[in-house]
């Protein structure tokens, strides 16, 4: 299972790797607990937005149950693309 922020880049993201369910929190501030936990039993990687990594690493840290928070992104984006703030639609 994988998360992003942006809805369109769920759909773009299952049209290019259908081997996850992609699903979307709509924004960057709704990655958080209370709508996480419903995720506790599944394996979940998350694909936050170029400059959102960190917000979304401090926001798994409460869980009781891990969430890998891709870097990928920030470790591979030039500095055009991080004040872009890009997403993993716009590499795909």
């Amino acid at each position: 299972m994988a998360i992003v922020e942006s809805e369109k880049t769920a759909v773009i993201a299952q049209a290019k790797l259908p081997d996850y369910i992609w699903l979307a929190t709509g924004s960057l501030t709704e990655f958080k607990p209370s709508k996480l936990n419903i995720l506790k039993n599944r394996i979940v990687v998350a694909f936050p937005d170029l400059g959102g990594c960190e917000k979304w690493q401090k926001a798994t840290a409460s869980l009781n149950f891990p969430i890998i928070v891709s870097e990928y992104l920030e470790q591979h984006a030039t500095d055009a693309q991080r004040k872009q703030g890009l997403d993993i639609a716009d590499f795909l």
